[in-house]
């Protein structure tokens, strides 16, 4: 079969080649993946003479959905007015974050 004609809606294909070391990396990316793409699978590549092959399973996992995106360091803030030794730091953003997780 020839992946690329079935590259779209869920399947992504990369190819790279490294000249230095002669090496080509081909990469297959499946996009929101259902129950019946799971199995065992084998990607065979052949070059002139050349032969290889490898066998690998797929499983599908549910999503977990989507994870937010939290900007860490906006959650810290300096106490002080940016001297070398500013203070401590306060942490009060982050627990209040948390203790409403907990509630819910």
């Amino acid at each position: 079969m020839d992946l690329a004609s079935k590259a779209g809606k869920h399947l992504q294909l990369k190819e790279t080649f490294e000249r230095h070391s002669r090496v080509y990396t081909f990469e297959m990316q499946i996009i929101k993946a259902k129950d019946n793409f799971a199995g065992n699978y084998r990607c065979e590549v052949t070059y002139k003479d050349k032969f290889d092959s490898c066998s690998f399973d797929l499983e599908v996992h549910e999503s977990t959905g989507t994870t937010p995106n939290i900007d860490i360091r906006s959650a810290f803030k300096r106490s002080g007015e940016g001297q070398e030794d500013a203070g401590e730091l306060d942490f009060s953003g982050l627990l209040k974050r948390r203790e409403v997780k907990q509630q819910e």
